[in-house]
């Protein structure tokens, strides 16, 4: 076990309790409104297969990183509503197939829960269906006393109070104008006004459509000017050897180098931290696209994480592809994959107006010397993600954070030379 107490206080410097952080958070959180042991089982079901995951990321072993969040003080405070349902939860996990992801981890959670002090708080075992909750509620309706409601009759003047009447038509403007006559000045005056106004508000909104018309075709002109512009995409046309994933990187790699040189431009190396990779593979696997995962962690985080210790700039691209008719994911085979590489990356430089150049401008950064590239696909869809780069420094000592110290020492490397 381990020897943290409070797994939620923001002084912990674990690195494994960080990372379950938000994990644990939700299980504490949720768990105040569960009322029955086998809602409580779903939501530890869903607290563990989380933990699995984390655990598989880090390389870790799921029991031990179970054992240490049951260690926690918040975790156990949580679960102090089962210690008295222990044989219910080996009984439910043992036949329930729903809380088949528990069996492995039974003995550690009936040993935690046996250590626990009960409290009064008293479980449902398990929530009674709908049907049966409904027919209870329709039962107690039925005995409830049935009173006839006899309305009393209308006196003469309560129905004639009451009977519809038609609203008398006022037609302002016809009034407005027959008082309007030769002999009263000043109503003329009064109906030029009104006339020249309604004219001034049509010319305006005429005015108004015209101009979104211009906009959009102006628009319109842009995008096909930037289209016909664009060099043309580069192709797989080896039909004889199937691409790798490594070949791919190359040719991105090789394509990147010949635009910048384009540009006037230096190349960048490849630096293979695995962590673009890692990227790309989640981004695929848990049906995502963008700078942050489904909990909201950025990119920065895992980059860091993963031993990145450079400025960094992540550009990601991502293509679609399904089957028509009907409208289903296809699969995406080696060659597709090389030829939609290659479209992203001249994508990002050439066509790039959507994301105000902004993958344009971390491409042709001059001072970007390394690049780190990731390539994914399955049933669908298709994921790139070019990391790029400023390695001007090499590091004697790792940055490194401790006791609330940044640390670092390093030599920067200028001209080609220390």
């Amino acid at each position: 076990m381990s020897d943290v107490t409070y797994c939620l206080d923001d002084s912990i410097k674990d690195r494994i309790i960080l990372f379950v952080q938000p994990a644990i958070r939700d299980f504490v959180r949720e768990s105040r409104y569960v009322r029955t042991v086998d809602s409580f089982l779903v939501l530890l079901g869903t607290l563990v297969s989380r933990l699995e995951e984390i655990a598989l990321m880090l390389g870790l072993n799921s029991n031990d990183v179970l054992m240490r969040v049951l260690a926690c003080t918040e975790v156990s405070e949580a679960l102090r509503p089962l210690a008295k349902y222990v044989d219910v939860v080996s009984n439910l996990v043992s036949t329930d197939p729903r809380h088949k992801g528990l069996r492995p981890y039974l003995p550690l959670i009936c040993s935690c829960l046996s250590e626990l002090t009960p409290v009064s708080r008293e479980f449902d075992i398990i929530r009674p269906s709908m049907f049966e909750l409904e027919g209870e509620r329709y039962t107690q309706q039925l005995k409830r006393p049935y009173t006839v409601f006899k309305p009393k009759p209308l006196r003469e003047e309560d129905r004639v109070a009451l009977a519809p009447r038609r609203p008398e038509r006022v037609d302002r403007e016809a009034t407005f104008y027959r008082e309007a006559t030769y002999f009263k000045p000043e109503a003329n005056r009064r109906i030029h006004n009104v006339t020249t106004k309604r004219r001034k508000a049509s010319r305006r909104k005429v005015i108004v459509i015209l101009a979104l018309v211009i906009l959009v075709l102006v628009m319109l002109l842009i995008m096909l000017f930037y289209a016909s512009h664009a060099e043309p995409i580069k192709t797989y046309v080896d039909v004889e050897k199937t691409p790798t994933e490594l070949d791919i990187k190359m040719s991105v790699l090789e394509e990147l180098n010949k635009i910048r040189a384009a540009h006037g431009l230096p190349p960048v190396q490849l630096l293979n931290l695995s962590i673009a990779q890692y990227r790309a593979n989640d981004m695929v696997k848990n049906a995502y696209y963008g700078h942050c995962d489904l909990s909201g962690v950025p990119t920065t985080f895992y980059y860091t994480l993963l031993g990145g210790v450079y400025a960094m700039e992540e550009n990601v691209g991502y293509v679609g592809k399904c089957r028509s008719p009907p409208l289903e994911p296809d699969y995406i085979d080696a060659r597709e994959a090389m030829n939609y590489a290659l479209k992203s990356l001249r994508d990002m430089v050439y066509n790039d107006v959507l994301s105000n150049w902004g993958h344009r401008d971390s491409l042709l950064d001059p001072t970007n010397n390394y690049v780190d590239i990731g390539v994914a696909w399955g049933k669908g869809v298709f994921i790139i993600v070019i990391q790029m780069n400023k390695v001007w420094v090499s590091w004697l000592r790792s940055p490194s954070y401790v006791n609330n110290r940044f640390e670092a020492c390093g030599k920067l490397l200028l001209n080609n030379s220390e």
